[in-house]
């Protein structure tokens, strides 16, 4: 925003600023190409939720005037975004943590700007460890530390247990659960989710004891910003009352029709598929197995014909090492919904079931169909977090080390380089 800010008071040329993510980005971009014959900048906050349709929109050139700058965070840019974005974007730079010439230059305008009567009191060097050293190199935590006098946890704490009764805390992990991802919720879903709890209040009533910490913006709801809110599930909030909330938000989608994602609004499908990652679970739930079982058990008859669930309830199985129970949730999801992505988790899990029986005998019908499958998808690739061949080389190698020997998997290896080699010439050509 800073960045956006900076460039229109420097350049009379338009620039606009995306803080939320929208619907149709297309629509956006032919809006202000309409508006605008010559260049202009557009800048956008976050892009994960838009970057296919972005990519389709560059491609298909009904970008034509506009510079597009967007930010987002390192491991979704790293995961996500870069593979489909990679051949648009002309340049990259990494925002990591803030360097001892930053926490300078925050001291300076602090002095000018904020309120200084404590660090008034300190050596320099003091200053400079509340905001550079104590909150670990980050600039929110170290702005809130040294401003405040308290802890950053302490703050969230505080703030937390100042909110009153346990409905109202309630309210504010139910928000909280789409603001951490960086979306704004519907009143309508999260509304749903307080009467899954069994809270008699509306979301009205709610909001009116916990202002300030959640946000009405144009008729969505926020809680105050991404890193309070992980601070607050992560070190404040009980992880069964976060499971409880999780598993209300969870069944005010289940009325929606399946697939869920394409049922609702774009924004609220973003939540739902990021409150449903089994990563996301299991780190809310501290990674305590009965915590995520329980979370995944309870929408069987729910979302039983929702693919895109019963993935993420194999793939949450397979991180506990519970590959038998995976490969059948899995078998579940290609039953429910056809999909790149299925397919894919299914053939890895065939290859982990291949690698781990006892016998000889049993290895191969695990193995032939993953190769089935994993090749199939190869042939067009897949845009996602491995390539299918990737998955296959790497699964069927450790499978042909066990059961064939060093030298069959070497075999292996080297039949898979050359085809990793002939792919990515094929890349080159087409370049």
């Amino acid at each position: 925003m800073t960045a956006a800010l900076n460039l229109s008071q420097a350049d009379n040329t338009p620039v606009y600023f995306l803080r939320e993510a929208v619907s149709d980005i297309e629509n956006v971009i032919q809006t202000l190409e309409e508006l605008n014959s010559e260049k202009y900048f557009l800048f956008i906050d976050k892009i994960d939720s838009m970057h296919s349709s972005l990519a389709e929109c560059i491609n298909d050139r009904k970008l034509r005037n506009g510079c597009i700058i967007f930010s987002e965070r390192i491991n979704i840019w790293t995961r996500r975004v870069r593979d489909i974005l990679r051949d648009q974007v002309s340049g990259s730079f990494t925002v990591k943590r803030i360097t001892r010439n930053d926490a300078t230059l925050i001291l300076e305008k602090i002095h000018r700007f904020g309120p200084w009567t404590r660090l008034e009191k300190m050596s320099a060097a003091e200053r400079m460890n509340e905001i550079y050293r104590r909150s670990d190199r980050q600039l929110l935590i170290g702005l809130l530390e040294a401003t405040t006098g308290m802890g950053f946890v302490q703050i969230i704490k505080n703030d937390y247990a100042n909110i009153g009764e346990d409905e109202y805390r309630k309210f504010l992990v139910l928000v909280g659960l789409g603001s951490i991802h960086r979306c704004t919720s519907s009143p309508n879903i999260v509304g749903r989710a307080v009467g899954n709890l069994g809270i008699a209040d509306n979301v009205n009533s709610l909001m009116s004891q916990v202002e300030g910490i959640v946000v009405n913006s144009r008729g969505r709801l926020s809680a105050r910003h991404p890193v309070y809110v992980r601070e607050l599930f992560e070190k404040v909030v009980d992880p069964d009352l976060v499971k409880d909330c999780l598993i209300a938000l969870l069944l005010s989608y289940a009325d929606y029709e399946s697939p869920v994602v394409k049922k609702v609004g774009k924004e609220d499908g973003s939540i739902f598929k990021s409150i449903i990652n089994h990563r996301f679970v299991r780190e809310m739930m501290q990674g305590d197995v009965a915590r995520v079982k329980k979370v995944y058990e309870t929408f069987e008859t729910k979302f039983h014909v929702d693919g895109l669930y019963w993935l993420q309830y194999g793939l949450a199985l397979r991180g506990f090492g519970y590959h038998r129970q995976a490969l059948d949730i899995l078998r579940t999801a290609r039953q429910a919904f056809i999909s790149p992505q299925i397919e894919h988790a299914y053939g890895q899990q065939l290859l982990i079931i291949a690698e781990h029986v006892a016998s000889k005998d049993d290895y191969l019908q695990y193995l032939n169909e993953a190769i089935s499958i994993l090749e199939e998808l190869s042939v067009d690739g897949w845009e996602g977090d491995t390539y299918p061949i990737v998955s296959l080389a790497e699964g069927h190698i450790r499978v042909a080390m066990k059961f064939l020997g060093v030298e069959e998997a070497r075999s292996k290896a080297r039949s898979y380089c050359n085809t990793l080699l002939a792919a990515k010439k094929k890349i080159r050509m087409n370049d």
